[in-house]
């Protein structure tokens, strides 16, 4: 059986609502509930276009107002204390965009490049142990399921999450994983639940490792999640390179599905040929995997890409 999905949607609008509307907060002329209500209007009509293109799964929790990694910093409550309870940035939108812009009281978290692209990210800070502030996909997810779709919780892994974290609780990665094991659980467990039948998990750092010496830690974290998981599938999705080195440990891992970058990752398809075995392979989209700004030339993330050039050009 063929069918059509897709990784992720640009999320900031077709005229750049989402980013007009945020710098309205910012400058006191938009209210929370305005920038609430226009993120829901985005939402919606990504859902609605992708829906018309005949897009069976559209990905959900695939975007965020200011960024995606700091929102699942949030969700798992990596906020440095100077920011107050990790709850309170999940429950206010002014404290989340403090962490990225500082305030009167407490420094912004540092920016960090998202892999080779010119998008930066913040970077999470971990001070606490870890706990699941809000379940901020099975949310969306519900908004999703009341429009009429069929959604596919999108979420960035542990590893790459602690792969840009910093640590400042001077414990082993070892440590925090294994704290972060049973938080996605419960994520993923909430999704499966709510009716979600294909759950993406995000590792892009994966094409970073030359060995097979951290697959145990990401074998042992999917393992978690496949007893829990019920009748959801999993989709573990790479991009931005090739694992060709460590190819036959990834598509032996306890998910149902692999998501290869065909476009960057170049020797993914030599690996495919050579060895004869995945459980399946997809672009990471089409032409430009997650980096073009305007043309597949450039070297931006297309989470903030608008979806029309014409509605969006000149900019100033």
């Amino acid at each position: 059986m063929v069918w059509s999905s897709n990784l992720g949607m640009p999320g900031i609008g077709r005229k750049r609502e989402a980013k007009r509307v945020v710098e309205r907060l910012w400058g006191g002329q938009a209210s929370i509930a305005e920038v609430e209500s226009t993120l829901r209007e985005i939402r919606a009509e990504n859902y609605r276009v992708q829906k018309e293109q005949g897009i069976q799964w559209i990905p959900v929790f695939d975007t965020d107002p200011y960024d995606r990694l700091l929102r699942h910093a949030v969700m798992f409550g990596m906020v440095p204390k100077r920011f107050g309870l990790p709850q309170q940035a999940a429950v206010d939108l002014e404290v989340y965009f403090s962490l990225a812009r500082g305030s009167e009281k407490a420094q912004a978290c540092a920016m960090t490049k998202w892999f080779d692209t010119n998008y930066h990210s913040i970077k999470p800070e971990i001070e606490a142990p870890l706990v699941l502030t809000r379940n901020f996909a099975l949310e969306i997810f519900a908004e999703a399921k009341q429009v009429g779709v069929e959604p596919k919780p999108v979420l960035i892994g542990p590893l790459t999450l602690l792969h840009y974290a910093l640590n400042r609780r001077a414990v082993p990665e070892e440590r925090l994983l294994e704290e972060l094991i049973p938080l996605y659980s419960q994520v993923v467990e909430e999704l499966q639940r709510a009716g979600a039948r294909l759950i993406q998990l995000d590792e892009p750092v994966i094409v970073t490792w030359s060995d097979s010496t951290r697959m145990e830690q990401l074998r042992r974290f999917l393992s978690a999640l496949s007893q829990v998981k019920g009748k959801a599938k999993i989709l573990l999705q790479t991009y931005f390179g090739d694992v060709e080195e460590i190819y036959e440990e990834v598509v032996s891992l306890p998910v149902d599905g692999v998501g290869l970058d065909m476009v960057r990752g170049t020797k993914n398809l030599h690996a495919l040929r050579r060895h004869g075995q995945f459980l399946w392979w997809k672009r990471s989209c089409a032409g430009a995997p997650g980096r073009s700004s305007f043309s597949p030339a450039a070297a931006c993330s297309t989470c903030r890409t608008p979806l029309r050039m014409k509605a969006n050009l000149p900019l100033k």
